[in-house]
């Protein structure tokens, strides 16, 4: 991506998408999560519960990765039409 596609794509990151996520369904989805984790590192022997917090920040990786694929995509198509 060159410079000026990833500066659009922080700003609408940082702006638009997060404002976007702000209904009751999100928060709810949010607390499930943080809930089953804290459930999840609690039923792990001390010495594995780090291991949930690896396996989150994997996934959000992986997640950013294909938000920033979406909004390749979506660009390009824009262009296009």
């Amino acid at each position: 991506m060159n410079d000026i596609l990833s500066a659009i794509y922080r700003n609408l990151l940082e702006s638009r998408f997060s404002a976007s996520l702000s209904c009751p369904d999100y928060r709810r989805a949010v607390m499930r999560v943080e809930q089953c984790m804290d459930e999840l590192r609690q039923a792990l022997p001390a010495e594995e519960r780090e291991l949930p917090e690896r396996f989150w920040d994997a996934c959000s990786d992986l997640h950013l990765m294909e938000l920033e694929v979406m909004f390749q995509v979506t660009w390009t198509a824009a262009r296009e039409i």
